[in-house]
């Protein structure tokens, strides 16, 4: 039987990634990358909607984008470029970076 679609995950999702860009605004980069992994892995575990689906990847296009162009992120890590479209790819990347950082 498939999965039923809930979709109150992708609004946590979204809620998760406010809570992210929040942590990036007050130059916490550890805990952003924390909680964009969560976001990240919630993504892949969740069956949506397409419409929900198009909204969340728009939200982690937008995110990555923030991410590698914010000044305190450059200075921990360098200059990176994230691809958009692909979270699976962003979620091992983004596990490597909190690696790196510990």
């Amino acid at each position: 039987m498939a999965e039923s679609v809930r979709r109150e995950e992708a609004v946590q999702i979204l809620r998760r990634m406010d809570e992210c860009r929040f942590q990036l605004k007050k130059g916490q980069i550890h805990g952003c990358l924390l909680v964009f992994k969560d976001a990240l892995e919630r993504i892949v575990k969740t069956p949506m909607i397409p419409s929900d689906e198009k909204v969340v990847q728009k939200a982690v296009n937008a995110l990555q984008q923030e991410l590698g162009s914010s000044q305190a992120f450059l200075d921990q890590f360098g200059p990176v470029s994230f691809r958009d479209g692909e979270v699976r790819t962003a979620l091992d990347f983004v596990r490597q970076l909190i690696q790196i950082h510990d």
